[in-house]
Formats: structure tokens, sequence, C-alpha cells
């Protein structure tokens, strides 16, 4: 907030108060407070909070430990934001992505009791100038895992090399099954060579991962909160028109569009387990890493945001190595054919369709979605 408020008077002119004084001001002349996201209640907050003398001064190393990541993360994070301003060809962006967005959204007391068919929004917030884009898919053209994941940001970084960017610098939560994977990693590596460029993806402290693009959320489920929606479609057009002064940037996405990240790990990473000086890799402890074209089928990474870099070697394990040009790789399509839904589900949709809580005319898009009595596998990795 006090960042958002250097940049208003920046813009206009105004001689700023400390960030002190700001805080005063704010706590105690305006009846507002901070609401905390549930993602980011973290155990060590609470327990220390809450906790009694003694239980604190046994948690106080670990406690400050914590404290300490989450001002190193985000101080990072305003660096990056002031080299983006000043240096076009660096990119600093924060990505996450939004709570499932349902189908229907109705405000008819049956449809809360029913299962809902989820449409996806994967948002991406440039720090240096405010720029969002919001990559859109419903639940029969992908899943959200770290395929589609991944080539959401393939499409991002795409995209803004041909705008001249050759640095990327990534902000995110750390969740394993989407964000911090191999499959992303390789992702890293492949686009780090075909573009010769750096991509970075920094980690923030688990328990503190609140980031500017979790405005767009809230502009987004502001807008919606009184519109009754019935297709991905109109989903794509609210948030297209969600935020007036500057419209986000949405691209809709299809099942032509997502590759498999799953097989290009395999067919490109022979060594995920060790790095080069044979120390194992513990991949939910990396908070930061990079890939390069300096380091081809390389991935660094840290443990520490203060460390030095360490390195795994993808191609080589023990004494075998394999030679590859990523930039010769073909990706291969995720899904051949639309995704099936539960019949649970669908028989849930369909009876708001009989009931008249979807109308006629969507009734349409709802018979034609596919389904089977196989339960899907979790569909977050």
């Amino acid at each position: 907030m006090y960042g958002l408020y250097l940049e208003y008077c920046e813009q206009n002119n105004i001689q700023p108060a400390t960030e002190s004084i700001y805080g005063i001001i704010f706590n105690t002349e305006f009846n507002f407070s901070f609401f905390i996201p549930k993602k980011d209640l973290y155990d060590i907050c609470n327990k220390y909070d809450g906790g009694t003398t003694e239980e604190r001064t046994e948690m106080e190393e670990e406690y400050q430990l914590h404290r300490k990541n989450k001002d190193i993360g985000r101080d990072l994070k305003n660096a990056d934001k002031q080299t983006a301003k000043q240096n076009t060809e660096f990119c600093a962006a924060v990505f996450d992505l939004e709570q499932i967005l349902p189908l229907p959204k109705s405000n008819v007391g049956m449809a809360y009791y029913k299962l809902e068919l989820s449409t996806y929004n994967f948002t991406i917030f440039k720090l240096a100038n405010s720029e969002e884009h919001c990559y859109m898919w419903y639940e029969s053209v992908g899943k959200r895992g770290s395929s589609e994941i991944g080539i959401c940001l393939m499409r991002f970084i795409d995209l803004k090399v041909h705008e001249d960017t050759r640095e990327f610098s990534f902000y995110s939560d750390n969740c394993g099954g989407q964000n911090r994977n191999k499959y992303i990693f390789s992702t890293y590596s492949l686009l780090a060579q075909k573009h010769n460029i750096v991509i970075r993806h920094t980690f923030l402290e688990k328990g503190h991962t609140q980031t500017e693009g979790d405005s767009m959320h809230s502009v987004i489920e502001r807008a919606s909160k009184l519109i009754p929606l019935f297709t991905a479609d109109q989903w794509y057009t609210l948030v297209r028109s969600a935020k007036r002064s500057k419209p986000y940037v949405v691209t809709e996405m299809d099942k032509e569009n997502f590759f498999d990240l799953k097989a290009l790990a395999k067919d490109t990473i022979l060594n995920w387990d060790r790095d080069v000086e044979n120390e194992k890799v513990s991949t939910n402890k990396i908070r930061i890493l990079e890939g390069t074209l300096k380091f081809p089928n390389k991935i660094l990474f840290k443990y520490d945001y203060n460390e030095p870099f360490r390195t795994i070697d993808l191609l080589t394990k023990g004494r075998r190595t394999i030679d590859l040009d990523l930039k010769n790789i073909q990706l291969k399509q995720c899904y051949k054919g639309a995704i099936s839904i539960s019949k649970k589900k669908y028989d849930h949709l369909q009876f708001l369709c009989d009931k008249g809580t979807i109308p006629t005319r969507y009734r349409s898009f709802y018979k034609n979605l596919q389904y089977s009595n196989v339960s899907r596998e979790d569909d977050s990795e």
C-alpha cells in the first residue's frame, strides 16, 4: 500500500510522508484493516501470535527466520520492479491461478448445493507498468496442473520475447503441484535455450505470498458479484470488461493450446535427483531457480535467498550423459479430445437445466459436455 502511495505522489508531484507517518495515519484515522487471505494464514505466524511466552521463546529462532525470509523475498521483488522500470529488456512479474470461477454462477439457492463446472484464470501481473494478463479456460478444455500453468507462462514469455525482452524474473507462491516442479523447470530450460534469454523464478515465503496480482482477482470478484453467468465465454467477456481504466489482456485457451510438459521433462531430463556436487536435490526447498543459455541443459537453484547458486545438470546422471538439442524438441499435445467430467457432476448440471436454473438457450453447452464414470485424477499436478 505504501508503495502505491509513493507512486501516486510521484505521478502528482506531491511530497510523500514517511512510511512510519503513513502507517500511523492509515491505522488511526481511517476505519480500514487489511484482509489476510486464507491461503496466507500460516502455522508459524499463527502459533507465534497465539502462543504462550514459553512457546514463543521455543520457536523464536524459527519465527525470526520466517520473518527474515518474508522481507528478503519482498525486497527482491521490489528491486526487480525498479529494474524493470528502467530497463525495457527486463520483465518482472508475479503470477497466480485464481480461485475456481464456477459455472453456472447463479444466485438461485438450488445451484449452491450442486457440483459446478470449473473455469480457470491464470493471471500474470507485470510489475513495471501494471500490465495484466489473464489466460482462461474451463475444465473440459484443460486441467489446472503444471502443464497448463507452464504453457501459459510459455505463451507469455514468447509474447514478450517478440517485444525484445531478454530477461524474466517471476515471483509466485509455493504450490508444488503447479509451480515448483521439474515440469515447469524443464520448460524454463527449453525457453532459455530457444530464445537465448534468462528466466528466474523466486518463490515467496510461505504464508506471505500476497502480491500486486491479487488485486486482479479482487476486481474480477467484485465485477461478477451480482451477475449470473452460464458459459465460459461469459466469464471471458466479464473479465475483459472488469477493469475499465486499463482492461485485462485475456487469452482464451483451447485444448489445442496445451502441450504435455510431463512428456517434455521425460524426454529432456535424465537427472533430477542430484546436483553437480552429488548432493540430493530437495525440490520443495528451492527458493530461487534460473535457466540461462550460459549454462545449457542446466538449472541453477538456491535453497536460501542469499546463498550462491547450486547447479543441476539435467543431462548427466552418474557417468551417463546424453546429447540433446532442446531447440529441436517438438512438444506433444496434452489432450486428444475434450476432457470428461464426472458422471455425478454431469447429472447435477442436467438437473439445473431441467429445473430452469440454467436458461434454455445455454442448455446445449451443458448437454454436450463429455462425462465418465471413472473419477478424475487430481488435476493440480
